[in-house]
């Protein structure tokens, strides 16, 4: 058999492979390059809204965009930020099916969280290697800030939250019983969450409002014959900070999941009051053995310590004043002071001391709070370091402000009486089976 001539056609094959490929490689790797070196990303132009636009929310706003490349357009991207580059509405994403294109999307503006302000309108077109953008400035006149309710717990037994809500129409309902005892509570506007922090067993709850069901939760980790959550306070990103008797500070989003925060209490001291100001967060320890108070404050990024107080007073609340200063109201042998401090160099005075001791406190504005003292409700101004008594034989439980009527909310027995703080006429009353323990007023932002 001649196999000669077979292998001489295999060889013959071989190299015309060879050669082909030879051809190929390169038109796939020249290819590939051209498309990975693409320098021209797509050119976007927004043609609407014309500059200077005011938008008087709820709105909805009409974006037209014209958008060309030298390669297929894969994706265009319409978003509204604000002035830190967060999104206001849901962004809105398109495949052009052209090239060149113009694109018109209407944009939704309804978001009651959403502030007054400079906005940033803004379009970005992608190839898949390159992007191009292209913004607009605008102004945005947010939602009037309204109540949207007030909520008002109490206990039935040791073992029961009972919500109650008084709507925007002022109607009284009983909106769900929780079962876990309680030892603080706080509301986030921002967030949309009450927030339930156990007393002996219950956990750390982040509750609906309108529905009362329980979203997220951290479970109690006592060990100790004292309430587990000491303090609950809201700052000023609507983020939660926890003090717990085992002397640890965290802060949790509205869905209590953490952020990396963690400050420590001094050596045996609970934390039993948190205030978070721009650029430090405040919080009054009180010794566990003794009668010791301290005001410690910590970093707001990380939790570290930066300084520490004595203080001659229990702090009953700690309410901001300025950006440097803080009041402080508390009681000190059977009367009830208020301490103004200096949060950068920690100097203080006294403008104001009540025969009485202080039951509780609210902040209508920098220069104005109510006081609850001696069965009194009593204006103070800070300006002129004023009193002046509301009301009288009043028992309090807690006070709340309704930022948006100008009315103060006063839990008083089992009743939650609504007054002027001006004068204090009483405007409304409601009446709850068991004491209101806790008056949480509810906005839309």
């Amino acid at each position: 058999m001649d196999h000669s001539g077979r292998a001489h056609r295999y060889f013959a094959w071989m190299r015309c492979q060879q050669a082909l490929m030879l051809l190929v490689v390169p038109v796939l790797f020249w290819t590939a390059c051209r498309k990975d070196e693409d320098g021209e990303p797509p050119t976007v132009s927004i043609t609407a809204p014309g500059a200077a636009l005011t938008v008087v929310m709820p709105d909805t706003l009409r974006v037209v965009a014209e958008i060309s490349d030298n390669e297929r357009i894969e994706s265009v991207t319409f978003s509204v930020l604000d002035a830190q580059g967060f999104p206001i509405t849901a962004p809105f994403t398109v495949e052009p099916s052209s090239n060149p294109v113009t694109l018109t999307v209407d944009l939704p503006l309804t978001s009651d969280l959403v502030l007054s302000g400079e906005h940033e309108v803004k379009v970005v077109a992608s190839d898949g290697t390159g992007r191009g953008t292209s913004s607009r400035l605008i102004d945005v006149v947010a939602i009037p800030r309204r109540l949207r309710a007030i909520y008002l717990l109490s206990q039935p037994v040791a073992s029961e939250v009972a919500v109650h809500r008084i709507d925007s129409t002022g109607q009284l309902q009983a909106v769900s019983t929780i079962a876990q005892d309680l030892s603080t509570a706080a509301v986030s506007s921002r967030g949309q969450r009450l927030f339930l922090g156990g007393g002996f067993t219950g956990p750390l709850r982040a509750v609906l409002p309108d529905l009362g069901t329980t979203l997220a939760q951290v479970p109690g980790q006592n060990t100790l014959q004292a309430p587990y959550f000491t303090a609950l306070h809201v700052g000023l990103t609507g983020l939660l900070f926890t003090a717990t008797n085992d002397g640890q500070l965290r802060r949790y989003n509205k869905d209590l999941n953490g952020t990396g925060y963690l400050a420590g209490a001094l050596a045996n001291y609970r934390i039993t009051a948190v205030l978070e100001l721009e650029n430090t967060v405040i919080t009054a320890q009180a010794a566990i053995a003794s009668a010791d108070q301290r005001l410690v404050q910590y970093s707001p990024i990380g939790g570290a310590q930066t300084d520490i107080r004595v203080l001659d007073k229990v702090p009953v609340a700690l309410l901001p004043r300025d950006a440097d200063h803080i009041l402080l109201f508390g009681n000190r042998n059977g009367e009830g002071v208020v301490e103004d401090r200096d949060i950068t160099d920690g100097g203080y005075w006294e403008p104001r001391t009540f025969p009485a001791p202080i039951d509780a406190v609210v902040r209508l504005d920098a220069n104005t709070y109510i006081v609850a003292t001696g069965g009194d409700l009593v204006r103070f101004t800070y300006n002129n370091a004023g009193a002046i008594t509301i009301a009288t034989g009043v028992q309090v439980q807690e006070l709340a402000y309704n930022q948006v009527s100008g009315e103060l909310i006063v839990a008083s027995g089992n009743t939650a009486l609504i007054m002027d703080p001006m004068n204090g006429s009483l405007i409304d009353t409601y009446t709850l089976p068991q004491a209101v323990e806790h008056v949480l007023p509810l906005f839309n932002r």
